[in-house]
């Protein structure tokens, strides 16, 4: 929330009257300009920081600003869950009652859970993205890295 503030004309009010001659007024106009840089550095900061603050890392919010900021005239990235797999029933002896037997990652690990079939998928979501946008897919991934919560992977799946 940066106010704009006019240093030239503020330099030339605190100016006696006796002194507001066109030389005079041309050294401090000329003084004055490195504020006036660093107020307008100011001010790009403060609208840079306001727009990364208006975004969190709610899949709303996430589809919002990479639409934003890659697709803004068709919107065609969308987010997703990663889907999961349909596990594997076995029977086992020694318990006596089925059992959910699921692959993980490239089928060499087994996974044996007794309570149920939950939270086996490589991924926690997906970010689908038109093929015409993967010139972009640097600065996408930065873009979802810095936004998404911890412990999260995600896969771009170009569409």
């Amino acid at each position: 929330m940066a106010t704009k503030v006019d240093f030239r004309k503020l330099a030339l009010l605190l100016l006696p009257t006796a002194l507001r001659k066109k030389g005079i007024i041309a050294l401090t106009s000329s003084l004055i300009q490195g504020v006036r840089v660093l107020q307008s550095d100011y001010q790009v900061f403060c609208e840079q920081t306001e727009s990364t603050l208006k975004y969190n890392g709610q899949v709303c919010y996430l589809r919002g600003l990479l639409n934003d900021t890659f697709d803004s005239d068709d919107r065609r990235i969308s987010v997703s869950d990663a889907a999961e797999h349909d596990p594997l029933l076995i029977y086992t002896r020694k318990f006596g009652k089925q059992c959910i037997l699921a692959h993980q990652g490239n089928g060499n690990a087994v996974i044996l859970n007794l309570r149920g079939y939950q939270g086996l998928s490589e991924y926690s979501f997906l970010v689908n993205v038109p093929w015409d946008l993967m010139i972009y897919a640097d600065r996408l991934t930065a873009m979802v890295n810095s936004y998404k919560l911890a412990g999260m992977k995600w896969k771009i799946n170009y569409q």
